[in-house]
């Protein structure tokens, strides 16, 4: 196997003017659906690890 040159763990992207807090909601379970209504934040990356 070859030696891993790049690892992403535990990234996120989120759109808008505070996404410290939506983050925080997002972590907590909130739906990206509930975070634009709620928000007006996109929640564009969960957790994603590659």
């Amino acid at each position: 196997m070859a030696d891993v040159k790049i690892a992403l763990r535990d990234l996120w992207k989120i759109f808008g003017s505070a996404p410290e807090k939506a983050l925080a909601h997002a972590r907590a379970g909130m739906h990206k659906a509930e975070l634009l209504a709620e928000h007006r934040h996109v929640l564009g990356l969960r957790d994603i690890n590659v």
